[in-house]
């Protein structure tokens, strides 16, 4: 048997706040283009949870259960570059 312990879409965690950035330059040599990428992923590295237990079980875990334990979190800050060219 379920036991509903809250309503349904009645319990959220905070809101999603992620900057990224991408900064390129264009360097052209005759007809031929290359484009260099810089391109950084949540730039000021917050953690906010994307996805977290919503079923209790008296399992043991931290603080005598899982519920509401964090089952994914929003990656962290990381670069990555790139190159583009254009014949």
């Amino acid at each position: 048997m379920t036991v509903n312990l809250l309503n349904p879409n009645s319990l959220f965690e905070k809101r999603l706040n992620q900057l990224d950035l991408r900064a390129s330059r264009k360097f052209r040599f005759g007809s031929k283009v290359f484009e260099a990428i810089l391109d950084v992923y949540n730039v000021f590295n917050a953690d906010t949870i994307l996805n977290e237990t919503s079923t209790y079980s008296p399992a043991p875990a931290v603080n005598g259960g899982n519920w509401r334990l964090p089952s994914e979190i929003l990656a962290a800050r990381f670069v990555k570059f790139g190159f583009q060219a254009n014949f």
